[in-house]
């Protein structure tokens, strides 16, 4: 429920960040749109986390796509999320 929680408030942040964007078809998602790239890489790691399954290891996945370290993807969704309160 926690991480159901904080995966919600993610979404909803990074959805305010970046101007209510629209979330495409699940084939698209190694794409990132421009609205999120432009947006910087704390809100393309939500994106790419997001829509990775927010699984186990997805983390590691976002963390070498964007070539930085898993604890820094940590801080980017952190980041991300505390643009909002709920």
């Amino acid at each position: 429920e926690y991480e159901q929680k904080k995966t919600a408030v993610l979404h909803f942040a990074l959805w305010l960040k970046v101007d209510r964007f629209s979330r495409p078809d699940r084939s698209f998602t190694r794409f990132i749109p421009t609205k999120i790239a432009t947006a910087g890489k704390p809100a393309m790691a939500a994106w790419l986390y997001l829509n990775g399954g927010t699984t186990a290891g997805s983390r590691s996945v976002v963390a070498d796509t964007l070539d930085v370290s898993e604890h820094t993807v940590s801080r980017y969704l952190s980041s991300v999320r505390d643009e909002v309160t709920i």
